[in-house]
Formats: structure tokens, C-alpha cells, sequence
């Protein structure tokens, strides 16, 4: 927290740089950089200090002063009646969650006596009322249920760019598969290309027949291998289909994956069932 001295603060109690405490005992005004005067027998006595808190002569000396007593005492009892209640309990985890998300601090919100991100402290909304991070609305709601815990149904979903649920831009589709960007304009050729093996076999045969081929996997892992075979002797272009040997490759490996992962999904359906 900022930390400033002033003549106001005479007889007030601050805590110094090593956890030791003094008191304010004097403001001199007639010493312009180290006016405060504080008591500290740990600190050997009698010193000067700026009004920031920094001994006199000092950078980082352990005799600094860091903060009020009465404020951190007051702070810990603030925390303390925050914690035991569950509309606060709900309202400061969603600030955290924003404010991690964004790259805010948390503050202080004396006013109100709230705890808010960020946003919130910079619009003056104490209860995040029309700030990014939610809205009061969503608290109201949350405390409709019983809650049994903040923390008791875990996130499994999250946003890529780390930002927090129901805050503006987020998406939850991190590890998601990317289908258009890591097939479709990977190999939009090569899709094109198996699209045509696919016609050609539907007018040879008929449209998903070859879902419903027995030891479809074994067939078309040897079908593929065929194709290799034949591109090594006949060149690039399949006689029968004047498509590419690869193009017909590509689509077997693919007639052959889509109904091993079929295969696989009817398993865990039963096992689960079980």
C-alpha cells in the first residue's frame, strides 16, 4: 500500500522494514526531507524520517518505515469479516479471477468496503455493477442456489488468452481441436482432392457404403497400401479413377481412422454403461 507521513500522523504507531514497530513522536517542519521524528527502541532510539518513510541517510535500510499499524490491524479485521460472508465470498473470487485475467491489482474499496478489481476502483463501482468483471446481477443470482463452495465445481473450461469467464472476449475454447484452421486451411488442396476419391467411389458403389464394409479398417489399410504400391509402378495417376494415387491413399487412412475412432467411442459407451 502507499505509504506517506504526514503532521497528521503524530502519536500514530508504524511498522518498520524488519517487523519492528515505532511511534511518531514529533513532525519538524524546519527539516524539509526528513520531518518526522519516530521512537524506536529496537532502531536504537530517536530518528529522522521523509515522508515516505525511508530513514534518514537510508535506501533500504531495515529501519524504514513501511506502514501504519492501525491500518494493518484494521485491514485484517476488514479481511476477516470479508471471508465469513458468502456474498462477499463469491464477489471476491470473481474480482480475483478478473483482475488475474487482465492483469489488474486487487484493491481496497474503502467506501464501500468492498473488495473489487481494478476496473471497478478506476469506475467507481464498488460492487462491480457495470464493470467488466460480472455485475452485481450475477452475484444476486449466484446466491439464489445454495452455494456449497466457491471452489467446489472446478473450471474444466478456459480461454486461451487467459481471459476469466464472462468477461468481454472471452471464449472458452482452449485445447479445443481447431478444425479450420489445423485441417481445412492446412490441406484445402489435399480435402479437395480425397472430396473426389469420395465422389468417384459413390457413383462406383453408393454414398456412406463404405461405412458398413465388414473389417473396414483391415480393408481399407490394405486398400491404401495398394495405392502406394501402384503409384510406385504406374506413376502419380490411379488408371481406374485418372485421380491421384495419394488422393485415394489420403482417403483410405481416413475411411480406415474415422472408423477405428467410431470403434473406440462404441467401447468406453458400453464400459461407461457398465
Amino acid at each position: 500500500m502507499s505509504f506517506i507521513i504526514t503532521k497528521d500522523d503524530v502519536g500514530r504507531m508504524v511498522r518498520l522494514r524488519n517487523g519492528a514497530s515505532g511511534t511518531i513522536t514529533s513532525w519538524d517542519t524546519g527539516e524539509a526531507d526528513y520531518p518526522a521524528t519516530i521512537e524506536s527502541a529496537s532502531a536504537g532510539g530517536t530518528l529522522r524520517y521523509a515522508a515516505s518513510g525511508r530513514l534518514y541517510l537510508s535506501f533500504t535500510h531495515p529501519f524504514d518505515a513501511v506502514g501504519f499499524i492501525d491500518e494493518e490491524e484494521e485491514e485484517e479485521a476488514d479481511e476477516k469479516t470479508q471471508t465469513q460472508s458468502p456474498f462477499m465470498s463469491v464477489l471476491n473470487q470473481r474480482c480475483r479471477d478478473f483482475a488475474s485475467a487482465n492483469g489488474l491489482d486487487i484493491v481496497w474499496d474503502r467506501p464501500q468496503g468492498l473488495k473489487s478489481c481494478g476496473v471497478c476502483a478506476l469506475l467507481g463501482h464498488g460492487l462491480c455493477a457495470l464493470a467488466p468483471c460480472g455485475g452485481i446481477g450475477h452475484f444476486v443470482k449466484a446466491l439464489e442456489k445454495p452455494q456449497p463452495s466457491v471452489a467446489a465445481s472446478p473450471q474444466t473450461e478456459s480461454d486461451p488468452t487467459g481471459r476469466a469467464p464472462g468477461s468481454p472476449g472471452a471464449k472458452l475454447d482452449a485445447g479445443k481441436a481447431p478444425v479450420l484452421r489445423g485441417v481445412i486451411q492446412y490441406f484445402p488442396r489435399a480435402i479437395l482432392a480425397v472430396a473426389e476419391v469420395s465422389a468417384h467411389g459413390a457413383s462406383k458403389y453408393t454414398w456412406n457404403g463404405w461405412e458398413t464394409v465388414p473389417d473396414g479398417p483391415a480393408r481399407y489399410g490394405d486398400a491404401l497400401v495398394r495405392h502406394l504400391c501402384k503409384e510406385a509402378i504406374e506413376g502419380p495417376t490411379d488408371k481406374d479413377s485418372h485421380l491421384d494415387h495419394a488422393a485415394h491413399c489420403a482417403w483410405n487412412a481416413l475411411a480406415r481412422l474415422e472408423l477405428l475412432l467410431r470403434e473406440k467411442e462404441s467401447k468406453e459407451k458400453v464400459a461407461n454403461v457398465k
